[in-house]
């Protein structure tokens, strides 16, 4: 469930956000209330949310000041705005300091259903993104990488943007404008590897993300990442962790 905060000063409105259906139907929990910016802070001092739905105008610490904090103390938190009609102006401008979206008043199931929706879509992507990144950075460590290197990191990334295509030398080399013979010894010379050991690393690593992540098949995991059967992708991954995909699943 992800974790809410809603921000109003108004408690009726809060009572009535907090009866909604919309929220556990697309696995969202209110967990904190606060009736102004500058209590939500406090709590946010103790405790954890993973979105705030915050009404923009409130005494002493509105919704775009507390939007702002947010940002100058990098909380990974995501900002949804609540306005009126006649906000419209201050809403957009909430937008450009980070909200990932505004919803208007009077909030109905409707839209907060469609708000909900968008919102989980958008937190998944973002989530993904940062499990790609880390795995990159967790490729680079094994390899002594220098994390600032700039060509071992785009390789990494354009092999996991294009995870289920066969790359191959001749292609990656030509991406970035490089020959064949010279882009082999660059990636040598920096991870003391061959393009395929890391090329192969990269699909395991990102097969071992989505096994954790427990939302596909072993078949479905093997046609993401563009092998030919289910049998083959389950050799090469325990050729690489000495464990089937189903093994590494059980035991994660």
């Amino acid at each position: 469930m992800y974790r809410v905060m809603i921000v109003d000063d108004d408690m009726a409105i809060c009572y009535v956000y907090r009866n909604m259906k919309s929220w556990k139907k697309h696995g969202f929990e209110i967990v904190l209330e606060a009736n102004n910016g500058r209590q939500a802070l406090e709590l946010l001092e103790k405790n954890s949310v993973d979105i705030i739905f915050t009404d923009i105008r409130m005494p002493v610490m509105d919704g775009i000041d507390l939007l702002k904090a947010i940002k100058q103390r990098e909380l990974d938190i995501f900002v949804v705005l609540i306005s009126s009609y006649k906000e419209f102006e201050y809403a957009r401008e909430g937008l450009k300091f980070g909200a990932v979206d505004y919803v208007m008043k009077p909030l109905t199931e409707n839209a907060l259903d469609e708000s909900l929706e968008s919102l989980k879509k958008y937190m998944n992507e973002k989530s993904e993104n940062k499990e790609v990144r880390n795995m990159i950075s967790d490729v680079m460590k094994k390899y002594g990488v220098n994390p600032d290197d700039s060509l071992i990191k785009n390789v990494c990334s354009y092999i996991s943007d294009n995870i289920g295509t066969d790359i191959t030398m001749d292609d990656i080399s030509s991406k970035f404008g490089l020959s064949k013979d010279y882009f082999g010894k660059l990636i040598k010379q920096k991870t003391g590897q061959n393009f395929k050991t890391i090329y192969i690393d990269i699909k395991m690593e990102y097969a071992k993300m989505l096994i954790i992540g427990g939302q596909h098949k072993m078949y479905e995991i093997s046609d993401m990442l563009g092998y030919s059967s289910a049998d083959y992708f389950a050799r090469v991954f325990k050729d690489t962790f000495g464990m089937s995909p189903a093994e590494f699943r059980k035991n994660s």
